[in-house]
């Protein structure tokens, strides 16, 4: 490896966009050169070559920062040296030239005396001076408008992957919005649903109210009828009653007793049957004001009813109306969502066409690049044929010397005489010679203008290329993959620590209120011993039964620590509840009176749960609705025995 080689020209220099091709011009070979720190160090990099025989290459010596020229016009024209930032070399190399927008301004620049001594290069790769023009058609770009185009297209490239992001992060905000809003339709639908339920059934509920109200007070009325009726009969009766008293009463006594006994047995008859009749409906007004009470208590408490409806239905259109509100505004939000999600199509459409375009650009400059290589190679492959005829003549050459060395010896020890007086003898060997020396004179400046050149360096270049290539993808796939799992793990930890963290609450405030029933007097309680880290957080169990100060479940007894435990399991089966336990004689070790409290809250797991239940407590067998048991037949085998308990008998 060169010491101070700082690599090529063109990765130095820092040129305004629009100014490569007229930079690249007015550099010539100079956008090729190679950068080195000193000229000992540029020396012996040429020394380097010529030994190895690497071919010519051009070297500039730059000591400093980078800089560049003031913008000021001569004759109208920016100096090239103004548009380019690069080390003092380059800019002492550009400082004869000018930049022009066309060869028409670059021609009218040159008649100006500001202008004396320049050249003048137009943007489109024309030069211009007093003794020279140089231009026309295109030619192949030079590495200075690669390196502007490759970072370029690089800018360009990261531009849109940035915002093709973006815009990726906010569809999959919008479509999240979405999701959401969505959802809440349904759940405000759901709820609306369930609410028109609930309306409909205190409707219902309301209607049967109304009707009973209704029938109480249409009995009412009928028994305020039947009672006025009584009345008026009792008020006749009486005023019957008082008519016979005074009739009687003015009779005369004797008439009385001897002549009209039959009519005072008919009166008294008649008072016996009003007396009767008296009583009769006392009773019944007795009987009738009694309904009315009663009545009357039954249309309170149906007024009282009537009114919790009342409020009910009240409270139930306030939060219909605000449901509806909901609704609407999420209806208005699911309208907006089609608009926001066709300008992001549409966004995403035009940045997929420039995309395009760019990448029809990159196959334009890779088909370029191909070309060039297949000129590389053809070029390879006349170096290997004039290299292969180069050897051959250096083969032939070294033959020939080998020959004349010998051919010397002998002339020196057969006949006594040097090679030059013996050629002077023979014609014939003078001719030969001067044919040797002159092909062995052409063969010798072949080879020095060939120089050396290493023809697989083009194919290790495009292998390591390619080979870059293959592992930056590979890299950047990698790197998308671990940032995709990344945030799935995250999700995950975030929802797990929720959902962790709602069924420990329930589970918690489940066993708060089963502990107290299977130790009365008894307080109980979970908590978490990492409460900041939900997903490597333990579960301590604190109990205290009535008349004890502990409260560790390992101070406890074994009947106490193995009903705790069942009071924990209860209390997660009541938070979370399942179709199915399966319970094997987690009763076997308790007296009657915890028995009695465990069997009390199993059964309250039935409305929400089955219960399988292995044991042999018969009062435990009293609760089930069906026993199973395997018995032993006469023949030696086992049989399983299955009895539903009708428990209405």
């Amino acid at each position: 490896k060169l010491a101070g080689i700082k690599g090529l020209l063109a990765e130095s220099l820092s040129i305004e966009k629009g100014y490569e091709v007229a930079i690249a011009v007015a550099l010539g070979a100079l956008s090729d050169a190679v950068v080195t720190a000193s000229r000992e160090q540029a020396v012996a990099a040429l020394q380097y070559l010529r030994s190895e025989g690497l071919g010519r290459a051009d070297f500039v010596v730059v000591s400093g920062d980078s800089s560049s020229r003031p913008r000021t016009e001569v004759a109208g024209l920016i100096p090239a040296g103004s548009v380019v930032k690069a080390p003092e070399a380059v800019l002492s190399v550009l400082d004869p030239f000018l930049i022009a927008n066309d060869l028409q301004s670059a021609v009218a620049a040159l008649s100006n005396k500001a202008a004396a001594g320049k050249s003048v290069i137009t943007l489109e790769g024309d030069l211009v001076s007093e003794s020279l023009v140089r231009g026309g058609g295109t030619k192949a770009p030079s590495k200075l408008e690669l390196a502007a185009e490759r970072e370029s297209a690089s800018e360009q490239l990261s531009a849109l992957a940035k915002t093709i992001e973006k815009l990726a992060s906010e569809l999959e905000a919008t479509r999240s919005k979405a999701l959401a809003a969505e959802q809440g339709v349904r759940s405000a639908l759901a709820t609306l649903q369930q609410h028109d339920a609930e309306l409909a059934a205190r409707a219902e509920r309301v209607g049967r109210i109304i009707a009973q109200h209704e029938a109480a007070k249409a009995e009412v009325l009928k028994l305020e009828r039947d009672s006025q009726q009584l009345l008026e009969s009792k008020n006749q009766a009486e005023l019957d009653l008082e008519g016979l008293k005074t009739k009687l009463s003015q009779m005369p006594a004797a008439q009385v007793a001897s002549e009209n006994e039959a009519v005072r047995q008919e009166l008294s008859q008649k008072l016996e049957v009003a007396r009767q009749a008296e009583l009769e409906i006392r009773i019944s007004v007795g009987t009738v004001s009694e309904r009315r009470i009663a009545a009357s208590k039954l249309v309170a408490t149906l007024k009282g009813r009537l009114n919790e409806v009342n409020a009910a239905m009240e409270k139930d259109r306030l939060i219909l109306e605000q449901r509806s509100k909901q609704l609407d505004s999420a209806q208005s939000a699911m309208k907006l969502i089609p608009l926001a999600l066709a300008k992001v199509e549409s966004i995403t459409s035009s940045l997929r066409v420039q995309v395009r375009d760019l990448e029809a650009q990159r196959i334009q400059r890779t088909d370029r690049l191909t070309v060039l290589r297949q000129q590389a190679a053809q070029l390879d492959q006349r170096f290997n044929e004039l290299n292969q005829g180069v050897h051959e003549v250096e083969m032939q050459n070294h033959e020939l010397r080998l020959n004349l060395a010998n051919l010397t010896e002998r002339v020196s020890a057969e006949l006594a005489m040097d090679v030059d007086t013996l050629l002077t003898e023979t014609v014939l060997g003078e001719e030969t010679r001067e044919e040797l020396e002159k092909e062995l004179r052409s063969a010798e400046q072949k080879l020095n203008q060939l120089g050396a050149f290493n023809p697989l360096a083009l194919e290790e270049f495009a292998a390591l290329e390619e080979r870059h290539k293959y592992l930056s993808e590979q890299l950047e796939d990698l790197g998308k993959a671990r940032a995709d799992l990344v945030g799935i793990i995250k999700d995950l930890d975030t929802k797990m620590q929720h959902i962790f963290a709602a069924a420990f609450d329930d589970t918690k405030r489940e066993f708060e209120k089963v502990f107290p029933i299977l130790f009365p007097g008894g307080t109980g309680s979970i908590s978490l011993t990492e409460p900041e880290n939900l997903l490597e957080t333990g579960v301590e169990v604190s109990v205290r039964p009535v008349g004890k100060r502990i409260e560790r479940m390992s101070l406890l007894s074994g009947g106490e620590r193995s009903l705790a435990a069942v009071a924990l399991l209860i209390a997660i089966f009541k938070a979370r509840p399942s179709p199915f336990y399966v319970l094997d004689e987690v009763e076997a070790a308790l007296d009657d009176a915890n028995l009695g409290r465990l069997l009390d809250v199993i059964d309250s797991l039935r409305s929400s749960s089955q219960l399988i239940i292995v044991t042999h407590q018969k009062r435990t067998m009293e609760i089930a609705d069906a026993l199973y048991g395997v018995s032993m037949r006469q023949d030696g085998m086992s049989q399983v025995v299955g009895q539903k308990l009708d428990k209405d008998k």
